[in-house]
């Protein structure tokens, strides 16, 4: 079966309720991640999933809510002596800083890293996965992953942090999920301009557009307490729309 966890659903500034960006996607018990944010490995292990069996971290762009959690978790591998190869799909400067942290913490890795681009397309085994760009304050990566299962093609289409993008229409088209950056009440509209992210009424409207069968909205501002109005403001234009919580599983069998 295909199993996607949110591990965290947090803006940049994170709360006890909703940690810094993670989503693992486990398909017939290989793992793939996309984005890997503060305390990710945590909520790994909350969710009963080994670092071991991670075939690729998939990373939308280089503010630290959606990459640090990459650094201990690489080490953690280490410890429970890791020996596939890690697949690294991310802008190119995350090298960098793999580098420098390896570097300064001395700290040796027990398997080999591969960098891949972003905008190819990578397959492993059943999943397939493929970024394109996205409308935010720096250069960003949404991607799409395609999953053969069962004789059927399941797309999920992650947009990481984003304005309304036609870029994420045209990706998204027809995907039977849409995990869309959601950081701000319609009453934050300027904000959210300001920022480069999305109201939750921004996002259902890219949902409406792409036709795509459900949206689950992510990234939420730590400022907002009433999430059933948020939820509500998005179904007024796209009814099928879940509003995401830290370690929600969804499950395709």
């Amino acid at each position: 079966m295909i199993k996607i966890y949110f591990l965290g659903s947090g803006a940049a500034s994170p709360s006890i309720r909703r940690w810094h960006s993670s989503i693992a996607i486990e398909v017939n018990s290989e793992i793939g991640l996309l984005d890997c944010g503060e305390g990710c490995q945590i909520r790994l292990q909350q969710v009963g999933l080994s670092p071991l069996k991670i075939r690729f971290v998939a990373i939308t762009h280089l503010h630290g809510d959606h990459f640090i959690g990459l650094l201990p978790l690489l080490q953690s591998m280490t410890l429970f002596s890791r020996k596939d190869n890690l697949y690294i799909i991310a802008p190119k400067e995350i090298r960098d800083l793999v580098d420098v942290f390896l570097n300064v913490s001395k700290h040796k890795l027990s398997f080999n890293l591969e960098y891949l681009e972003p905008t190819d397309t990578h397959i492993f085994n059943r999943i397939s996965v493929k970024g394109f760009r996205v409308c935010h304050s720096i250069e960003s990566m949404g991607y799409l992953v395609e999953i053969n299962y069962r004789g059927f093609i399941h797309k999920i289409c992650y947009t990481g942090d984003t304005r309304p993008c036609e870029d994420t229409v045209n990706y998204c088209k027809k995907a039977n999920i849409l995990i869309h950056d959601a950081t701000f009440s319609s009453e934050d509209s300027e904000e959210a301009v300001i920022s480069g992210h999305s109201t939750v009424i921004e996002a259902a409207e890219v949902a409406l557009r792409a036709e795509v069968e459900k949206l689950y909205l992510t990234h939420f501002s730590s400022r907002y307490r009433d999430e059933d109005k948020l939820v509500s403001e998005a179904r007024r234009i796209f009814k099928n729309t879940i509003l995401v919580k830290d370690l929600d599983l969804v499950i395709i069998p």
